[in-house]
């Protein structure tokens, strides 16, 4: 008997990656990244880059940005999946309910 990988579908990939989000551990949230993924970021503070490219650059933004973040607890993510007509390509908008204790 010949095991089968389980296909998923592009929701599926984003729901199990952003409920990896949560728990702020860049490494398990970015190994189910292509290597060549990018990840776009809309509004963006200055300094902040806008765009990165490669699952090794969006893990060390990660990294960087998560160790200034003690005081923040995320309380729930909710992505939203937009399928395009090629299946290797789809958008994803995300909300995070969180709240600042105000320790940093």
């Amino acid at each position: 008997m010949v095991a089968t990988e389980s296909v998923e579908t592009s929701r599926e990939l984003v729901e199990k990656l952003f409920g990896r989000l949560r728990h702020r551990d860049a490494a398990a949230f970015v190994e189910l990244f292509a290597p060549d993924a990018v990840f776009e970021i809309p509004f963006v503070v200055p300094g902040i880059p806008a765009r990165l490219e490669g699952r090794d650059a969006i893990r060390d933004h990660l990294v960087q940005r998560w160790s200034g973040l003690s005081g923040i607890e995320v309380h729930g993510v909710h992505p939203q999946v937009y399928e395009t007509t090629d299946p290797e390509v789809f958008l994803v908008e995300n909300e995070v309910d969180m709240t600042h204790s105000g320790a940093e």
